[in-house]
């Protein structure tokens, strides 16, 4: 496996206090290529932030797609949550690529969908079949992925129920030779 990883990094909000540690494991027969440490550079001066993401391109039979792993704070619609969403934009256009945002969001599809992100990225949420991801509290659908428009059918996620943790596994499958 290839793995692109976005180390956990101090917050600023507590002494011991991390937020990252994403990351994105891809076979190795996978045509995938990392994103340029200088990008990264530009979006941190951008933005002021540390990267709060996992990102690579994925090279796909007639086309190249972003994929990220994100986390998203606790905190709804926040300052913290809308400069994430101010890096991807960054990158989207960077690259003019199609976006797969896998993540843990911390907020249910309906209240990301209440905020501009989804139109500013011009992406659509792509939802497991079950009523919940995370397993302590019922109707807490927060994990789930956000896919360009271009790309909504090249995608589908499974969930994966034996997890020792507190959330749901998703498997999710690309199609590697698109229409």
């Amino acid at each position: 496996k290839i793995c692109y990883i976005n180390p956990a990094t101090p917050t600023g909000r507590s002494e011991d206090g991390t937020h990252g540690g994403e990351y994105i494991a891809i076979s190795k027969w996978f045509d995938s290529k990392p994103i340029p440490k200088y990008i990264f550079d530009i979006i941190i001066a951008t933005t002021g932030e540390c990267i709060r993401f996992a990102a690579c391109i994925l090279n796909l039979r007639k086309k190249s797609i972003i994929l990220c792993a994100v986390y998203f704070w606790c905190s709804g619609a926040s300052a913290a949550n809308k400069t994430i969403i101010k890096q991807l934009i960054c990158l989207k256009n960077v690259f003019g690529l199609s976006l797969c945002i896998m993540g843990d969001f911390n907020m249910k599809a309906d209240q990301l969908a209440d905020t501009t992100w989804l139109t500013e990225l011009c992406v659509a949420p792509l939802l497991p079949a079950i009523e919940t991801t995370f397993k302590p509290k019922a109707n807490s659908l927060i994990d789930y992925c956000l896919l360009s428009y271009d790309i909504q059918h090249i995608c589908t996620v499974t969930p994966y129920l034996a997890t020792p943790w507190a959330h749901y596994g998703l498997i999710y499958a690309i199609s590697l030779r698109p229409r």
